[in-house]
């Protein structure tokens, strides 16, 4: 029987999925499964909403995704994109590598569906607008904390400083797209100077430079469907508003908005600053605590909050994995000839 040559985003989604699941695994150990249990059966019902509401989030920015492709490219359908989305999403939180290696995933496994640079295009415009709701809605719990009188000087102090830190690069991003400045571009030739028998350097600069030409392009031509993703991208954050007044609802029997919109900011900075961090163990729950414990609260329920928190990423990393498992049992049948 001849032997087929496997494909190389067969072998990388065969390596993810091992190695994800192993980590998830891990993951499940170290929380502990009674624990898992315990907390799911505490919530009750109130744990299915939350999975309902983390999931409106996974759709809203797969919607974000839909529309970040060309009209003439949106032929994939919603269901696949939402497949590829958790399986990149999976890989992202269970890996030290994170979105350099989850988003080169989603890449990969659209490529069967779209062209390659179509497919890095429009994860790089979704990401890019993603990164402009971050940065409004960080500015938000910012401006809301500053005028919480309860709050010391110390941490107003801090947040003005974090402000700055977030405008910086918004306007140096803004800078780029406005002037068109190929940033990737100039980075892998500068890569390529320094790896001179790297054949491939030139091929790998032009490919960049189309997906940086269609990132602007985008940006620039789009200016409604820009604001109308950027909407979807802010309704993400919001959601999370919702899930962290349920939780602090169900775990302290009471909760205030503005408890939850300073919750989930901490959130975003979080994954913003600790990407790398699977799971991002342990500073989450520790950012948790510490915005609760300066609201009143106290820690110990910013903690069981953020475990909570973990338990419905655990859920659909399950879901993710899943879906990672069908497409490299589907790139196995397409590789072999004899199937």
């Amino acid at each position: 029987m001849p032997v087929s040559k496997r494909p190389l985003h067969f072998w990388i989604s065969l390596v993810s999925l091992l190695g994800g699941l192993a980590l998830f695994l891990y993951l499940v150990d170290r929380t502990g499964p009674g624990r898992i249990l315990e907390q799911i059966e505490g919530f009750g019902w109130f744990f299915g909403l939350i999975l309902l509401i983390s999931g409106g989030r996974h759709l809203l920015r797969t919607l974000a995704w839909h529309y970040s492709l060309e009209p003439q490219y949106r032929r994939i359908s919603l269901w696949g994109l939402f497949n590829i989305r958790l399986m990149g999403e999976a890989i992202t939180d269970l890996t030290f590598a994170g979105p350099f290696l989850g988003e080169p995933m989603k890449a990969l496994a659209a490529s069967r569906h779209l062209p390659a640079t179509v497919c890095l295009s429009s994860i790089a415009v979704e990401n890019l607008i993603f990164s402009v709701s971050v940065v409004i809605f960080l500015l938000t719990g910012i401006l809301a904390l500053l005028f919480h009188a309860a709050i010391p000087e110390e941490m107003k102090l801090l947040n003005l400083l974090v402000t700055l830190v977030l405008i910086i690069p918004a306007l140096l991003s803004y800078l780029a797209i406005r002037r068109r400045w190929k940033i990737l571009t100039w980075t892998a030739n500068l890569a390529g100077r320094f790896q001179p028998a790297w054949e491939d350097r030139f091929q790998l600069s032009a490919r960049i430079g189309k997906v940086e030409e269609r990132l602007y392009t985008f940006v620039g031509q789009n200016r409604r469907l820009f604001l109308f993703i950027l909407t979807l991208e802010l309704a993400t954050h919001f959601c999370g508003v919702v899930e962290a007044w349920l939780i602090l609802r169900a775990t302290a029997g009471e909760a205030s908005l503005l408890a939850a919109l300073l919750i989930e900011s901490a959130y975003r900075v979080v994954n913003v600053v600790f990407v790398f961090v699977p799971l991002r163990l342990g500073v989450d729950e520790t950012g948790t605590a510490l915005t609760l414990k300066a609201l009143g609260p106290g820690g110990g329920v910013g903690v069981s909050l953020a475990i909570i928190r973990k338990i419905r990423i655990l859920f659909w990393m399950a879901v993710g994995l899943a879906f990672l498992a069908r497409h490299a049992v589907r790139e196995t049948h397409t590789a072999d000839p004899m199937n």
